[in-house]
């Protein structure tokens, strides 16, 4: 029984790279997403690093998954820069450049 609870880092950081895909992906679907929420859900990105990391000894250590929130919580960052900035009056142009970037952190995650 005591061996079914382990603290092995090979255990642990498979789950900890789901988790984040898994954030990832969802937080990718969200829509529509007013500014309360966006910065919201980019807050929900900094307690997801805080989340994951008593999995393993660095958060960096998940490598491609690690980039792949760090990624996609700086351009949603920028994305409520941007629009903060323009004051929603056009669509901004990050938004694109956001999504290449999930689908390819995606697919080199796989």
């Amino acid at each position: 029984m005591s061996g079914a609870l382990t603290t092995d880092p090979f255990h642990i950081k498979p789950i900890a790279c789901r988790c984040v895909e898994l954030f990832v992906r969802h937080a990718s679907l969200i829509r529509p997403l007013g500014e309360g929420g966006k910065m919201r859900l980019a807050a929900d990105f900094a307690q997801m690093e805080l989340a994951i990391s008593p999995f393993c000894r660095k958060v960096s250590d998940l490598g491609n998954h690690y980039k792949l929130l760090k990624a996609f919580r700086g351009a949603l960052e920028g994305y409520v820069n941007q629009m903060k900035s323009r004051q929603a009056r056009e669509f901004a142009e990050i938004y694109p450049i956001m999504l290449d970037l999930l689908q390819k952190g995606l697919q080199s995650c796989s």
